[in-house]
């Protein structure tokens, strides 16, 4: 683990997860202790990121838009937490920069990404677009994917307002029967989706 995480970690991230959402997880057995796993969260704030890293005792590897790299300063502390640059304008460059990722899993170490590819506040997860990254990952990586719902009221996070963490079990990649390899990526991701919000009573809070 990085000194900067880890002192960031405990420092910042525990007394403030705990002081100002009371953050709680359920599931924590689901949560491996070894091996290369990839974590597959609902994205509602940036402070999911501050969550998942509450969550595990390991390192957590984030993917991040490539473009908030370009300052060689940024860049540097960035890289040194072990944030991954990703292209997620073009398919298939973001793809081929999802390796960068791969090789992570393929050192047993952990990464993070949300399958809805940016913040949607407010909303179900099960109505907003969902990308593939997650299978392409799983697939050529051989890792499996733990889902993770961040659950708060009305899909927000809101400062002094109760958030839970709930952690389902690992899923392992499967190609859709006498499909293409996006449309089993696809079906892949959407299944992700499926278990990740498998947790969310959210829909009776908003009837």
């Amino acid at each position: 683990m990085k000194i900067l995480y880890f002192i960031a970690k405990y420092l910042l991230v525990v007394p403030f997860s705990k002081i100002c959402f009371w953050l709680t997880i359920e599931g924590k057995k689901n949560i491996p202790k070894k091996g290369p796993y990839i974590i597959a969260c609902n994205h509602q704030s940036v402070l999911d990121i501050v969550f998942l890293i509450f969550m595990c005792r390991r390192q957590v590897h984030f993917i991040a838009k490539k473009e908030i790299f370009k300052n060689k300063f940024i860049a540097k502390i960035l890289k040194g937490v072990g944030i991954i640059p990703v292209d997620r304008h073009s398919m298939l460059s973001g793809y081929s920069s999802l390796n960068g990722a791969v090789e992570y899993l393929k050192k047993g170490k952990v990464v993070a990404l949300f399958p809805q590819g940016t913040r949607c506040e407010g909303q179900n997860p099960l109505d907003t677009p969902i990308k593939s990254g997650v299978a392409v990952m799983s697939k050529w990586s051989n890792a499996k994917v733990v889902p993770v719902f961040v659950k708060t009221k009305g899909y927000k996070t809101k400062f002094f307002k109760k958030a839970t963490l709930c952690v389902g079990e690992s899923i392992a990649y499967h190609d859709k029967p006498n499909a293409s390899p996006s449309e089993s990526y696809h079906a892949f991701a959407k299944e992700i989706m499926e278990a990740v919000c498998s947790f969310d009573d959210n829909n009776k809070d908003n009837a």
